[in-house]
């Protein structure tokens, strides 16, 4: 990892297998959720996205503005 990236953690609290389960079902209900909603906006922002720029985020052209 470069210096520029962010390494994200989520800590979670101990889980039984059920719960973890239903947890793993969840996340990826909500990922198909958003790949049908958005998947053209987000395929577009990677597109544009230079390398090793993160893909998160405000758009640097945002940022920009902003200021």
């Amino acid at each position: 990892m470069s210096g520029s990236q962010r390494h994200v953690t989520l800590p979670l609290p101990p889980l039984d297998g059920p719960t973890a389960a239903w947890i793993l079902d969840v996340c990826g209900q909500l990922q198909r959720a958003i790949w049908l909603a958005y998947g053209a906006e987000i395929e577009a922002h990677w597109t544009a996205t230079e390398p090793n720029q993160p893909i998160y985020g405000p758009s640097p052209a945002r940022r920009a503005r902003k200021r």
